[in-house]
C-alpha cells in the first residue's frame, strides 16, 4: 500500500496541530503500528527537540484514499522540527527507518477523545441554493482543531465543488457518521427526521424556525438538541461579524433592484438620444435597513432618480449619503434595537395619506421594511396601488413575512390595476456564491464562540450564546 503525504513541500515548517495522511487503494492501514511507523518515518529532526507524541483522531475512506487525521504535539515542541514529504514513497511492509521511538502511552487510541465534529449539510428547502459551509470556512474550522464533514453536493448550487471541500481538509460524510456529529451548520433547517439521528446535546446552527416547526421544536430541550436560530442573535457591535440578517439583506436588496429594473417598462437612467431626451425613472425605496440602503445604492448606480423613506428619522443621513433624497412624511417611529416601533392609528393615517399622494408620481417602489420574527407592516394599501400610474412596478422584498404591500402575493408576480406587483422569496439565494461566502463567515464567527482547540465549550455567561439559543416558551 503506497503512503503519500499530499500537498506538502519536501521540507516544510510544521506547527503543532492537525495533519492529513492518505493511503491509496481505499483500504485502512492494516494495524495501528503500521500507522505509527509511517508517522515516525515522516518526521525528521534538524535539531534535538525532545520527544513528540501523536494520536489518530479519525479515519475515513474517500474514493481510492484512506484519510487519517493526526494531531502532533508535546510539551517541549521546537520550531526547528520539519516535515519531510514522503517522496521516496515508502511501502507498508518495507520497514521505514524511525527517526526516534515514540514515548510510551502515545501509541494506543484507547481513551482518546475525538475532535469536535462539524457537519455542513446540503440544503433541501425548495429554491435554496446557499450553503452554510464553504471550502474557505472549512479550512479555518479544521485549523482550529475541528473535524469538518460535508454532505456530497452541499455547495454545488453555490459553485463549490466536492473536490474543493476535500482540498480544504473537509471529509465526506455518510449516514453512519450523523450520530457522532457535534454541530450541524445549515442555512434553513434540515428535515427533523434527519436531525433526530444526532446525539443528545448536539447543536444546530442556522436560520431555524422552531416556533413554526413543531417537529424541530420537539427535538430541542434537555437532553435534546441545542438550537441556535441566528436571527435571534443580539444586535450589538460585537455580534456584527456574525449578523447573518445583515449580510444576506445586502444581497437581497441588490437583487430586488435588478428585478425592479427588469420589470419596469422604462430605462432607469436618463438618456439623450436622436429621438429626444428620456427622463430617468423615479424610484422610491421604502425602508432604510441594510436591504433598503443596498437597493438605494444599486438604483443610483443604474442611473435612476432615487428617494428613500423610513419612519426612523436617524436614517435621513444614511439615505442622503448614498445620493438619494429623503422622503419626509412628518411621521417619526424610532424604536429599540435599531427597528421601528408600531405606529399609532393617527400616525398611520397621516403617513398613508401623504404617501398615497406622493406615489402618483413614482415609477418604481421597492419595499424592504421588515422586523425579524414579526409580520411585516403593511405600508402600501390597495388604494395606494390603484392610485399609481399604469405601468408602475412594486417589488416587495418583505413578501416572506407577509409583505409591505396589501396586494402582494408571496412568491408570485401579479398585475393589479395596471401595476406590476412582485413578491419574490429568498432573494439572497439568487446570489448564492457570495451570499454563501458571507453567511459561512458569519457562521464561522458564531461557532468560534463555543469551539476552542478542537473542543466544544459553552459559556452561557456570553449573551451572544445565551440569547441566541432557542428555549421553548422563552
Amino acid at each position: 500500500m503506497l503512503i503519500l503525504v499530499p500537498g506538502l513541500a519536501r521540507t516544510q515548517e510544521v506547527t503543532k496541530g492537525w495533519h492529513t495522511y492518505a493511503t491509496t487503494g481505499g483500504q485502512p492501514l492494516p494495524t495501528e503500528r503500521d500507522a505509527q511507523r509511517v508517522i515516525e518515518a515522516s518526521f525528521e529532526s534538524y535539531q534535538q527537540f525532545g520527544a513528540f507524541s501523536w494520536e489518530v483522531r479519525d479515519q475515513t475512506i474517500l474514493e481510492d484514499k484512506t484519510i487519517w487525521l493526526v494531531r502532533v504535539g508535546d510539551d517541549r515542541w521546537s520550531s526547528r522540527c520539519c516535515f519531510r514529504r514522503f517522496a521516496r514513497r515508502a511501502w507498508l511492509g518495507a520497514t521505514p527507518t524511525p527517526m526516534r521511538a515514540l514515548p510510551s502511552g502515545h501509541h494506543s487510541l484507547a481513551g482518546k477523545r475525538m475532535a469536535v465534529a462539524l457537519l455542513g449539510v446540503k440544503e433541501t428547502a425548495p429554491g435554496e441554493r446557499r450553503v452554510a459551509l464553504t471550502p474557505e470556512t472549512a479550512k479555518k474550522l479544521a485549523a482550529r482543531g475541528a473535524m469538518v464533514w460535508f454532505e456530497a453536493g452541499a455547495g454545488t448550487a453555490a459553485g463549490f465543488t466536492d473536490q474543493a471541500y476535500l482540498d480544504a481538509g473537509a471529509l465526506l460524510v455518510d449516514d453512519t457518521r450523523w450520530a457522532d456529529i457535534d454541530a450541524v451548520l445549515c442555512v434553513q433547517s434540515p428535515d427533523p427526521a434527519r436531525l433526530a439521528r444526532l446525539k443528545p446535546g448536539a447543536s444546530v446552527v442556522g436560520l431555524l424556525q422552531p416556533a413554526r416547526d413543531a417537529g424541530l421544536a420537539a427535538l430541542a430541550g434537555d437532553p435534546g438538541l441545542q438550537l441556535f436560530p441566528l436571527q435571534l442573535l443580539p444586535r450589538t457591535t460585537r455580534a456584527q461579524s456574525m449578523d447573518v440578517l445583515s449580510s444576506q439583506a445586502g444581497m437581497a436588496g441588490y437583487k430586488a433592484t435588478l428585478i425592479a429594473a427588469q420589470r419596469a417598462p422604462r430605462f432607469f437612467p436618463m438618456l439623450t438620444t436622436a429621438a429626444g431626451t428620456v427622463r430617468p425613472a423615479k424610484v422610491l425605496v421604502v425602508g432604510a435597513g441594510v436591504a433598503g440602503l443596498q437597493a438605494i445604492a444599486t438604483a443610483r448606480r443604474l442611473g435612476a432618480q432615487v428617494e428613500g423613506f423610513d419612519v426612523r428619522p436617524e436614517t435621513r443621513e444614511q439615505i442622503q449619503s448614498l445620493g438619494a433624497r429623503f422622503l419626509d412624511l412628518g411621521v417619526s417611529a424610532a424604536g429599540e434595537g435599531g427597528y421601528a416601533r408600531a405606529l399609532t392609528d393617527e400616525e398611520r393615517a397621516l403617513q398613508q395619506q401623504r404617501l398615497a399622494d406622493h406615489l402618483r408620481g413614482v415609477d418604481v417602489v421597492i419595499c424592504t421594511a421588515a422586523v425579524p420574527g414579526r409580520t411585516a407592516p403593511v405600508i402600501l394599501s390597495q388604494a395606494m396601488v390603484e392610485g399609481m400610474a399604469p405601468g408602475s412596478v412594486i417589488v416587495d422584498l418583505a413578501a416572506e413575512s407577509g409583505g409591505n404591500c396589501a396586494v402582494t402575493v408571496p412568491g408570485e408576480c401579479i398585475e393589479h390595476a395596471g401595476v406590476v406587483v412582485d413578491g419574490p422569496l429568498n432573494l439572497a439565494s439568487l446570489g448564492a456564491a457570495q451570499a454563501s461566502e458571507m453567511y459561512a463567515r458569519n457562521v464561522l464567527n458564531f461557532v468560534s464562540l463555543f469551539v476552542h482547540d478542537g473542543e466544544v465549550r459553552f459559556d452561557w455567561e456570553d449573551e451572544l450564546l445565551a440569547k441566541t439559543r432557542w428555549v421553548a416558551g422563552g
